[in-house]
């Protein structure tokens, strides 16, 4: 029995290969965008629940809301401790950190970390490959690494008992363990290294203070005791209480917009294939009717359909986890080292999410054959064997296409809405900036991170000076707030090149003290009708003159003069008019690369792309779905022609026989699908125009790229229609002929 399904299975797909290739190909794309758009949402979901001790999690927080922080200090830690400490198993307080590792042929590698205790591998259990727990305290600087860190960063000649050095201090290894699972306690790479050291004192704060239960704790009789034996003040906000992890495992929306992003995309290749199959499926009427003649009942024509759904969506989810192993590496290593640190994707734990998505893929082909076999035969009951087929409405099919066009309509929407929030965000927030100076500034920095880098600034400022593209190099850094009385003023510490580079109106002559500050700074300290002077790190800055908003979102912006002496250092390298600009990014990016990490190189881009990069990120997802959905509606409109010609081709051949123009045929096959174009095209820019009022951003319309993605439906639809006809045209002398079978 199963051997005659196959069979007929595979020679229906056979004699339909364009049809089935197309159909997997665009479930198979559907499947990787839905998986890669849906990866952060269920690491960050289901890793620590793989953990031995996850049910036993705790957190403290305000006895009203687990997202309500309290400060806890020793005093108050100790309290707690007393009171709860017989549950209480073990408690961490990990602080994540980024550092720079320093190998022996003094390669620089930048290393994700975890400053904490030998608790956190109680509460997070992995499994220790070398070394012994006991070894790791708190009296020496002292690493456990992960096999993933030795693998990638780590000599050859690195083993228990050697020293690595993080950030210019020596850290002895004294245990080698597995990774954790991508995603477990929030963290995405599994190359982490855990430190501790004496230097380290131990800072107890409620975000990052976790405790491991003892097993069968009741937190709500825990807590009982809390209330009663603890009150810090007359805010019953301050009260602390004991309540599970599991139960605020996502705080952040993100990774669940993500993916509704790729929820829609699988949505509109599944919404195409099943649209197609059941078409295709009633269009082979006649070979039913025969099977049902011979002894064929409802089950076996379920088992027909089903099986074909079945074995597409298998191909399809084979395809993906292929293209996911063999092809995204390959992809994910063009892109930036900021793209591929931000958005470690680990190819093991995205096939895993491909297999749950597809197994649950199955649950479709066995309810929409189960509901369509039901109607065919509902309707051959009423017809019986030899009735007449239907021509029908095909009103829940059209419903489909027109949200197909919608969504992908949307999406490109979504990119128009995503281009006027960037150019406003930025404008806002840098207001002094023309587009040149958007496009020819570029910033860079002398990293903290790097004694190296700071010991050789001057030498790094000149070698950029020095540069045949460069106009001007400025310096700037960010100086601690200062208390004006009633209120704050942040500080920006400048050279003379930056007041230029910003547009600032100089009032001081080369080498004098300034300040130069806001006209809201200078309404509301201004004493008398001259300028007063800003105290800063005791000394008196006098102000010369005010500037506009630098940055539009601070209105008590204090300029004053770089010292000197400063190590660390941000800056803007302005390139001049006309130059190459692709080779001097490739020179800017050589000098600074020196001295930057070889798993985050320095990326030289401009002032817009640095601070507009999620915005960017962002446009670019929208565009690769915009793609993938304009093309798989594409394909199911040209298929859905053929399926209306293959259904109506009596009915063309009459039309021909009694005079029936291009055009006619054109409109026959066509019109509905201008229609249904029309209506998604109202709906997704409604939206858009909705969405660009509501934050309060210009709208403004961009009729090329619209244009640019309309131009392919239309000519799919006239070039299926046309292509039809030419098969028909033999109908205008034979139309009995096409009743043949």
């Amino acid at each position: 029995m199963i051997k005659h399904y196959l069979i007929i299975i595979f020679r229906t797909m056979l004699q339909q290969k364009s049809r089935s290739v197309l159909s997997a190909l665009c479930i198979t794309a559907g499947i990787i965008c839905f998986s890669l758009c849906s990866y952060y949402y269920f690491v960050f979901t289901y890793a620590d629940k793989s953990l031995s001790t996850y049910d036993r999690l705790a957190v403290v927080r305000s006895q009203y809301s687990i997202r309500s922080h309290i400060g806890l200090s020793d005093e108050k830690l100790k309290k707690i401790e007393d009171i709860a400490g017989d549950a209480i198993e073990a408690k961490i307080n990990a602080q994540d950190f980024k550092g720079i590792y320093v190998t022996s042929s003094n390669n620089r590698y930048s290393v994700s970390g975890t400053i904490t205790t030998s608790d956190y591998f109680k509460l997070y259990p992995t499994q220790l490959l070398e070394g012994r727990w006991e070894d790791f305290n708190e009296k020496f600087n002292q690493a456990v690494v992960t096999t993933e860190f030795m693998n990638k960063y780590a000599d050859k000649d690195v083993k228990i008992g050697s020293t690595i050095r993080l950030s210019d201090i020596d850290y002895q290894v004294v245990a080698i363990v597995k990774p954790y699972p991508t995603g477990t306690n929030v963290n995405l790479v599994p190359d982490k290294v855990f430190l501790t050291a004496p230097w380290v004192k131990e800072r107890f704060r409620d975000v990052n203070l976790t405790f491991l239960m003892k097993p069968d704790t009741d937190l709500k009789v825990l807590n009982e005791r809390l209330l009663k034996a603890m009150k810090w003040d007359d805010s019953a906000e301050a009260t602390p209480c004991f309540y599970w992890r599991s139960e605020n495992n996502i705080t952040n929306p993100l990774p669940m917009y993500l993916a509704i992003l790729g929820m829609f995309i699988l949505l509109i290749a599944l919404i195409n294939y099943f649209s197609l199959s059941v078409g295709s499926f009633v269009n082979r009427i006649n070979t039913i009717r025969l099977r049902l003649s011979l002894g064929g009942n409802a089950l076996h024509l379920w088992g027909w359909m089903c099986g074909e759904q079945c074995i597409i969506i298998f191909i399809s989810l084979l395809l993906a986890m292929a293209v996911t192993e063999g092809i995204f590496p390959i992809v994910m290593s063009s892109f930036s080292s900021f793209v591929q640190n931000e958005f470690y994707v680990d190819t093991n734990t995205l096939v895993g999410v491909q297999i749950r998505i597809g197994s649950c893929l199955f649950i479709f082909p066995i309810v929409i054959s189960a509901v369509t076999v039901c109607r065919l035969m509902k309707h051959l009951q009423v017809n019986g064997l030899s009735g007449r087929q239907s021509r029908g409405n095909l009103m829940l099919r059209n419903v489909f296409q027109t949200f197909q066009l919608f969504i992908s309509l949307g999406f490109l929407s979504g990119i128009i809405a995503i281009s006027a929030a960037m150019n406003s965000s930025f404008d806002k927030k840098f207001p002094v900036l023309t587009e040149e100076d958007q496009e020819n500034l570029i910033p860079f920095s002398i990293s903290p991170r790097s004694e190296d880098m700071q010991k050789h600034r001057e030498e790094i400022i000149q070698a950029l000076k020095q540069g045949s593209w460069c106009e001007s190099v400025s310096e700037y850094s960010y100086g601690h707030i200062i208390d004006m009385k009633p209120g704050e003023a942040t500080t920006l510490l400048v050279d003379e090149t930056f007041l230029n580079q910003i547009h600032v109106k100089i009032k001081h002559h080369q080498g004098e003290a300034f300040a130069y500050v806001t006209k809201e700074f200078d309404d509301q300290y201004r004493r008398d009708s001259t300028f007063h002077k800003v105290w800063y790190d005791g000394v008196d800055y006098p102000i010369v003159g005010c500037h506009q908003h630098y940055v539009s979102y601070n209105d008590q912006l204090v300029l004053l003069p770089l010292p000197h002496n400063i190590k660390h250092t941000y800056g803007y390298i302005k390139l001049k008019e006309g130059c190459n600009r692709a080779e001097a990014l490739r020179e800017i990016k050589a000098i600074l690369n020196k001295y930057y990490p070889v798993n985050e190189p320095y990326e030289a881009e401009s002032l817009f792309h640095r601070e507009m990069t999620g915005f960017i990120l962002m446009k670019n997802l929208f565009a690769v779905c915009t793609v993938l959905a304009l093309l798989i509606t594409l394909l199911g409109l040209y298929q859905s022609i053929s399926l209306d010609t293959e259904r109506r081709q009596k009915e063309v051949a009459i039309r021909k026989i009694n005079g029936a123009k291009k055009m006619i045929i054109y409109r026959l096959f066509g019109h509905r699908y201008i229609v249904l174009l029309a209506i998604a095209y109202v709906l997704s820019l409604g939206v858009c125009y909705f969405i660009l009022l509501l934050n309060n951003y210009s709208f403004k319309l961009d009729v090329a790229t619209i244009s640019i993605f309309t131009l392919p439906l239309i000519i799919t639809i006239g070039s299926g229609t046309d292509y039809r006809r030419k098969n028909l045209e033999d109908c205008q002398y034979q139309p009995c002929g096409s009743d043949k079978e």
